[in-house]
């Protein structure tokens, strides 16, 4: 105390017990003991560690928030919570009966088809042999109708000249006065057969080779022998429209094929669809080909008895089949519990 004073510092206080008391520093708990390092698993075979990459500052993550007044949902196919139009559904439940009834085998053919390569080469052959157009008809029609009448004018004015020179050798005494009388009807009924014998010849030659379509105008065809292929659509509603044409095909020996989709026969006749084509002549360079067309068709068609002894149809739902192979799964894992037990 005395050398405070001297050195001029003053005495320190003496605080009470209890302050010296809530002051003093409280224990400090024990250290833990560090963690021991995490080794990195070793390199396996066959595959690279690579160290994570640094982010790229120009490609910055920006999550999206789908919530009300966020951003726009991503588009998911709502098919099935659509409620489609009565006739697509009526078609779907008709597709559906015919694969899960049993179909007999009349009707079962259509869903066989003439193959891919025949097919091709067979419209390939009929887009070349379709009917005209509409303006391409009243052209030509026209064009005959010009051939037509330029005849007639030339017979008209050659009857003219003939019947002048017999006036005139008449006024001249050189015939008498009946034989003219006679020889003037004879020429006006000549006159009258004459044109109708250049217009039919005109026609015929004018008239160019086409697909013949419709239902009646096939028959016909089929039935007189002029058909040499005969092309029927599979997917003709109802099907007793053409269900007995096939039939009727064999009886007469006419080739015939069953092709997909009425609307693919529609185009080549300038219609919507159409049921039934009919092909009755082919140009001479497509001979060759429509011959090999002819063979394939009576080979998967007309000498193929099969077609028509085989039932369609039967077959079974998918949730129906997965059930089964599920309990074939189960057959099979039982009998092999039950190997492994009797060993």
């Amino acid at each position: 105390m005395e050398k405070d004073k001297a050195a001029g510092k003053k005495p320190a206080s003496k605080a009470p017990a209890t302050e010296r008391k809530r002051k003093a520093p409280a224990a400090k708990p024990a250290a833990k003991p560090a963690a021991k390092p995490v080794a990195k698993p070793a390199a396996k075979k066959g595959k690279l560690w690579h160290r994570e990459k640094a982010p790229n500052p120009l490609f910055v993550p920006r999550p999206k928030n789908f919530r009300i007044g966020g951003n726009l949902p991503h588009k998911r196919d709502l098919t099935r919570f659509v409620r489609w139009p009565w006739y697509i559904r009526l078609q779907r439940q008709k597709r559906i009966l015919f694969n899960r009834l049993k179909v007999p085998p009349p009707i079962n053919q259509f869903s066989q088809v003439l193959n891919h390569a025949s097919a091709c080469h067979l419209f390939r052959i009929m887009n070349k042999i379709r009917p005209e157009e509409q303006a391409a008809k009243k052209r030509r029609r026209m064009e005959l109708a010009k051939k037509i009448v330029a005849a007639r004018k030339v017979h008209a004015d050659e009857a003219k000249a003939r019947k002048a020179a017999r006036e005139a050798a008449a006024k001249e005494g050189k015939e008498g006065k009946e034989a003219p009388a006679k020889e003037d009807k004879k020429e006006a009924k000549a006159e009258k057969k004459k044109p109708a014998k250049k217009e039919d010849a005109l026609a015929k030659t004018e008239k160019p080779m086409t697909v013949k379509y419709g239902l009646n105008h096939v028959t016909r065809l089929v039935e007189k022998n002029k058909a040499q292929l005969v092309v029927i659509a599979s997917d003709v509603d109802p099907i007793e429209l053409v269900v007995w044409l096939p039939t009727l095909c064999r009886k007469k020996q006419v080739p015939y094929c069953i092709i997909k989709n009425k609307a693919r026969l529609g185009r080549v006749v300038h219609k919507k669809t159409s049921a039934v084509l009919a092909i009755t002549q082919v140009p001479k360079e497509d001979r060759p080909a429509f011959n090999r067309i002819i063979e394939a068709c009576k080979t998967e068609f007309n000498n193929n008895e099969h077609i028509m002894k085989t039932w369609g149809g039967q077959k079974l739902g998918i949730k129906r089949r997965q059930e089964i192979a599920r309990q074939h799964r189960l057959l099979k894992r039982e009998e092999s519990r039950k190997a492994r037990g009797a060993k």
